[in-house]
């Protein structure tokens, strides 16, 4: 039996199986109308006042280094901002674009404090309800409930049981398996989706590798965009655990759907998931190129212009079935070390397959690059014998057997071309040089963008490595 107090002066009994949250809603009711709860006495109004000393509600001080602009989210940083702000936001006409930047840096910190505190409060209020005998646990990998906690949840909120029952497995998880992420949601240095991410990415690992992921994203987070960190959380857990990352890929697999559905619009649609990626990029291609057929046959209508290309990144090592490290598909992402080599196998079959060796600097970053001319039939995805410092020289004499410096910092200008449009061999040791688009929030990758003349064309910029990105 559990006791569970209802109003002022009155206490039900409930039979634990039998506990009804609208029952009890309309029991509190009752009562109230009854003239059976009792409000308390008047008495001296009590709470928490923040006292802001004059120069924290100065606009300066959410300028760039102001003093808000470091300042933990809590009552002082809300405070103020609803000084600056004013009630109804007529104090953010007379602010700077750097005091913007500033108010709105500060609102996103006070976000994911508030996210970690429901968070957090879910928690406790889980854990107030344990799961006795013959309730259905969580899913194994935070703390189990009780599902009258659910039931609490989805009532006062308005939400479907199963959507509490997320709701609370996932602070439960988060708080448990990531606290370094869970704690620098508390600080505001990163947003609730970056948590989204690092949860939803490491669920594969084991708690201790997912200990050694919580400290690495935790920090990374705060410098990424959404983008960023999920690649390269995908790219951590393909390093602390391949065979976890396989696992997960085998298992929904088994989920693999195809399925056909109405838009909003009165159209049709059409989705296909967890389907082999080798086989979805083909597919890909293919329809890409039906596409530009259908137009070259003058078929009425517009359609986007694709190019029938596919950027597919391999380390020396996976190429030569000696490594583990993920390969990645340009428009696609992150693929494991087997996926790249039969991607690659098939991509060798293709006669308009072309391919390029860029060398690197112990620091990762783009030292030299060199373009194969002609098909080249190469790595089956097996080790060959010989140390893999061999294989890789072998390799490379296969591909190219020169590759050009990419210049940094400091360029001579020897290989500009007078041409407005850069050539294959130019644009590609422009790609290699910076992989990504260079605007920042972008990562979009570098084959799939323009290269943009830093100084313009028109205005007697060189169509240069120097003064070309993507």
């Amino acid at each position: 039996m559990t006791s569970r107090s209802l109003a002022a002066g009155e206490r039900d009994i409930w039979p634990e199986d039998d506990w009804d949250p609208k029952a009890a809603m309309d029991a509190r009711i009752s009562a109230v109308d009854a003239g059976r709860y009792e409000l308390p006495p008047e008495r001296p109004v009590e709470g928490l006042f923040v006292c802001l000393p004059a120069e924290d509600t100065d606009v300066a001080g959410f300028a760039i280094h102001g003093a808000m602009d470091t300042t933990l989210p809590g009552p002082l940083l809300a405070a103020a901002v609803h000084a600056i702000t004013g009630e109804d936001g007529q104090g953010l006409a007379a602010l700077s674009d750097d005091q913007l930047i500033g108010v709105i840096d500060a609102a996103r910190r006070m976000e994911a404090r508030t996210a970690w505190t429901q968070m957090a409060a879910v928690r406790e209020f889980a854990a107030r309800r344990p799961a006795s005998r013959g309730q259905r646990p969580d899913d194994g990998q935070g703390a189990a409930f009780s599902m009258f906690a659910a039931d609490e949840l989805s009532f006062a909120f308005h939400l479907t049981r199963q959507c509490a029952e997320g709701q609370i497995a996932y602070a439960c998880l988060v708080a448990e398996r990531l606290p370094q992420t869970f704690a620098a949601l508390a600080a505001g240095r990163i947003h609730p989706v970056h948590v989204r991410i690092i949860e939803d990415v490491t669920r594969v690992l084991t708690a201790a590798d997912a200990a050694r992921a919580d400290a690495i994203l935790a920090e990374a987070a705060q410098s990424k965009t959404f983008g960023e960190l999920r690649a390269a959380a995908h790219r951590l857990v393909l390093r602390l655990d391949p065979d976890a990352a396989r696992r997960r890929k085998e298992a929904a697999r088994k989920e693999a759907h195809v399925r056909r559905f109405r838009e909003d619009s009165g159209n049709a649609g059409m989705i296909a998931r967890e389907l082999p990626s080798d086989e979805v990029l083909a597919s890909w291609q293919h329809v890409d190129q039906r596409a530009h057929d259908l137009r070259a046959a003058g078929l009425p209508g517009t359609l986007r212009e694709l190019r029938v290309q596919v950027t597919i990144t391999v380390p020396a090592g996976t190429a030569l079935g000696r490594g583990a490290l993920p390969g990645e598909v340009g428009g696609f992402g992150l693929l494991d070390a087997p996926a790249t080599r039969d991607l690659m196998a098939a991509a060798a079959r293709h006669p308009d397959t072309r391919w390029c060796v860029t060398a690197l600097h112990p620091d990762g970053t783009a030292a030299a690059h060199g373009c194969a001319a002609g098909r080249h039939l190469i790595p089956e995805g097996r080790a060959g014998p010989g140390p893999p410092a061999d294989q890789a020289q072998d390799l490379l004499r296969k591909l190219t057997d020169r590759l050009a410096p990419i210049a940094r910092g400091h360029c001579d200008h020897s290989r500009a071309e007078t041409s407005y449009k850069p050539s294959r061999k130019l644009e590609h040791l422009v790609n290699a040089r910076n992989a990504r688009c260079s605007a920042p929030g972008c990562g979009r990758p570098a084959a799939r963008c323009d290269k943009d003349h830093t100084v313009a064309w028109l205005n007697g910029g060189l169509t240069c490595e120097c003064n070309l990105a993507p």
